[in-house]
């Protein structure tokens, strides 16, 4: 168990944190995690403040450090999960949440991230179902969950439209033409649409 003082320390950097004292929080909580390695919750709280810092370069070093260095801790997995998030990083930020989704399949905020980056990132919709489906089974009113699904189906409907036409005027020749347009989906990023036109006179 930890002491008083841990939790009066740890109180205070979340609290001169929060009133924008960033760097004296920072310099609280490198003293604390030299007091108390691999505590997750002075690890997230320092991983938060330095993120506040805008330094987002060694935010990344910090949490990759962190989690390789203590690997059982979860939670900084889906806070550095988040903060990759956040930055557009989703290429980084998807296998760190499918290894915190491992430990902890029923967490409703990793399955919608790893859903909507799939999403975005043009991957299959099966596979962003697939983490909706871990959210919608259980309960199927998550409105987060469905909102997300719904668009995914809306976005991925193919089109279709055909349309016919047949022109004449006074003269013998007479043109008739047929067109399709073709929606067919790939992703997010990109809608192609395939036009096919056969003419005949």
């Amino acid at each position: 168990a930890q002491t008083q003082g841990y939790y009066d320390s740890l109180a205070k950097a979340k609290s001169i944190l929060n009133e924008g004292q960033i760097s004296e929080a920072l310099d609280l909580l490198e003293a604390m995690e030299q007091t108390y390695p691999g505590d997750e919750n002075v690890i997230r709280v320092r991983g938060q403040a330095i993120y506040w810092s805008k330094d987002f370069e060694k935010t990344k070093a910090y949490f990759a450090r962190s989690i390789e260095a203590y690997p059982s801790l979860q939670f900084i997995k889906l806070d550095y999960g988040r903060i990759l998030f956040q930055l557009q990083s989703y290429r980084e930020a998807t296998p760190i949440l499918e290894s915190y989704l491992i430990s902890n399949p029923e967490d409703p905020e990793a399955s919608i991230l790893l859903a909507q980056m799939n999403y975005w990132l043009g991957g299959s919709p099966k596979i962003s179902y697939a983490y909706l489906a871990k959210i919608l089974q259980p309960f199927p009113e998550n409105e987060t969950a469905k909102a997300m699904k719904l668009e995914i189906e809306k976005a991925t409907v193919p089109k279709i439209s055909i349309q016919v036409g047949n022109f004449s005027d006074s003269q013998p020749m007479r043109f008739s033409f047929f067109e399709g347009s073709f929606g067919l989906y790939q992703s997010a990023l990109l809608q192609p649409e395939i036009t096919a036109s056969i003419s005949a006179y």
